[in-house]
């Protein structure tokens, strides 16, 4: 099963405390339910971004801090990345 979370806005202050909770709960699932794949959208150099670099996790995917930039990242760039990482999983969802 793949699941994807979207963590991208969560950049700074209380969002970030409740991304980096998130992050915490998810390395003991990730221990329990290893055929669970769960893919990550962070903001550049955010603590969740940092975080997961650090611990070496590879399933995540950097956006831009800027929302606008978000938006085109996530409509022009994003969108056939994840179709490539979810093929036929989410193809319903993407098309």
């Amino acid at each position: 099963m793949n699941i994807l979370v979207n963590l991208a806005t969560l950049k700074t202050g209380g969002g970030q405390n409740v991304a980096m909770n998130f992050l915490y709960a998810f390395k003991e699932v990730i221990q329990i339910r290893p055929r669970v794949s769960i893919f990550f959208i962070v903001a550049r150099e955010s603590q969740s971004h940092k975080y997961l670099r650090d611990i070496g996790y590879e399933k995540y995917i950097v956006a831009p801090k800027n929302p606008v930039q978000r938006i085109l990242f996530e409509v022009f760039c994003n969108a056939p990345r994840l179709q490539d990482i979810f093929s036929k999983n989410l193809r319903w969802f993407l098309s």
